[in-house]
């Protein structure tokens, strides 16, 4: 029987309060035959089972409870974006956060795959056999907050780990829980904690943010607090209203963000600095990314920076968000509140937020409208703005650079520079280039060309001719 090394994840669900942290732990895939020897040893263990041997796991179960062994089951799924761990007597919380959070949209093979008993639908089942030395309940308040823990939610299995119960979801209120099994993650949740604290401070109606609780410590394991929130992804609502084809209501969402990013740049104040100096963060992080594809890129991208201090009086530095797009914004009765602030860094211009939160709007309701599931075929209708969604979507763009006070030719220049933030957004957080950022990468070698074909003077060195007014500008 092949042992294995224990998810630490797996591990945080099932010992959520570490009151078993100094104790041993197996894994096995499969049953091991000493097992009632490993638990007479004093070893806790858990058996993995993929769903191919759910047959095998059941005879293994009906086995064990035949030999006076009690074993708890948990049940690993994954529904696209995010993973789940649960217990297997949670079911009801499961289906209750299904209803509530996967899209309403889906295909009819979907809707029978999702009405199917959890045991046959997951992808894996682990039976949990604990020996008779645990600690008991210390009657903590604390302990027993995180005891109460149902499901684990999680879209990076080094990252963030969001833990809630039944209860969050039926009444709409109460707390849940953020945490991490890996230690090197918890500087992040920190700095995020401390993000929101002080932009919370600092804005009079701070209802678009996640109301924070508290950050305390149990038996060395960190947990962050914030009050539950009752709200729709707005990523679902984009993609409804793309498959119903209802353009004007997906305008509305675009103005709606519009709006709630005005508010929020009011927050800032203080004195103008020059565009580069907002960006100096981008340049080295772009060659080190590409470093075999990116000289001619970053000389572009140095004239442009050059020509926009020249025409831009200066701009506040902000805190950017650096991943506004639609799944990080839950619309609730109350307006647009926006999560996940991990990434978040101070000191930076607003274009690579605004345009991305527009941009990626437009394209989330284009998945919907035109049944696209690849990033750059959505972007390729985006840039030539062959969508009424997507016009809709260059003119806020414009507005919103208008309001900051840049000319209007120079809208081609910073669609080049979000493609060039874009392309780098995973490697600046994860170390690593991603998927997405060789995607928009891509998109932005194609828009490079697509400029210079056109006569742009940024891409084509030495050109006279004045720029060409773009056809949406008129």
């Amino acid at each position: 029987m092949n042992r294995c090394e224990i998810d630490p994840n797996l591990l945080l669900f099932i010992d959520p309060a570490a009151v078993r942290s100094e104790e041993k732990w197996l894994f096995f895939e499969g049953c091991p035959k000493d097992i009632l020897q490993l638990l007479m040893e004093g070893s806790n263990v858990i058996c993995h089972f993929p769903r191919r041997r759910l047959l095998h796991q059941f005879k293994v179960a009906a086995a064990l409870w035949l030999k006076g062994v009690a074993a708890s089951r948990v049940l690993f799924i994954n529904d696209g974006l995010l993973s789940c761990f649960l217990h297997a007597r949670s079911k009801k919380a499961y289906r209750l956060y299904l209803r509530r959070y996967l899209p309403k949209t889906m295909s009819l093979r979907l809707r029978m795959v999702y009405r199917l008993p959890l045991l046959l639908r997951c992808e894996s089942t682990f039976l949990v056999l604990l020996c008779n030395k645990g600690s008991s309940y210390s009657g903590d308040a604390d302990q027993a907050l995180v005891e109460a823990t149902e499901l684990m939610l999680f879209s990076n299995r080094l990252g963030k780990l969001l833990l809630l119960d039944a209860r969050n979801i039926t009444s709409e209120h109460g707390e849940i829980m953020k945490t991490t099994a890996h230690c090197g993650y918890l500087p992040v949740m920190e700095k995020e904690f401390a993000t929101l604290s002080d932009i919370s401070a600092k804005m009079t109606d701070c209802r678009s943010l996640p109301q924070l609780g508290r950050h305390f410590v149990l038996n060395g394991r960190h947990f962050f607090t914030e009050k539950y929130i009752f709200g729709e992804s707005l990523r679902h609502v984009l993609q409804r209203y793309g498959t119903h084809r209802e353009p004007a209501k997906a305008c509305y969402v675009l103005h709606l963000l519009d709006q709630w990013y005005a508010s929020y740049l009011d927050v800032f104040t203080g004195s103008p600095r020059p565009f580069s100096t907002l960006t100096t963060h981008l340049l080295p992080l772009f060659s080190a990314c590409y470093p075999s594809g990116s000289p001619e890129l970053v000389e572009v991208a140095r004239r442009h920076l050059a020509d926009l201090d020249c025409c831009l009086p200066g701009l506040v530095p902000v805190v950017s968000h650096n991943d506004l797009w639609p799944g990080n914004f839950l619309s609730t009765r109350q307006g647009l509140v926006v999560l996940d602030w991990e990434r978040a860094t101070p000191e930076r211009a607003p274009f690579f937020d605004y345009f991305w939160m527009i941009i990626s709007a437009v394209l989330e309701y284009l998945a919907g409208a035109k049944s696209l599931r690849r990033y750059s075929n959505k972007m390729d209708i985006f840039l030539e703005a062959e969508d009424e969604v997507a016009l809709e979507g260059h003119r806020l763009l414009r507005l919103f650079l208008k309001r900051l006070g840049v000319p209007d030719q120079h809208f081609q220049a910073l669609l080049f520079l979000f493609l060039m933030e874009g392309s780098v957004q995973g490697f600046q957080s994860l170390g690593r280039q991603t998927e997405m950022d060789a995607e928009i990468f891509s998109q932005l070698l194609k828009f490079t060309d697509r400029e210079a074909a056109d006569g742009t003077r940024y891409i084509r060195q030495g050109a006279d001719e004045p720029e060409q007014e773009d056809e949406l500008g008129k």
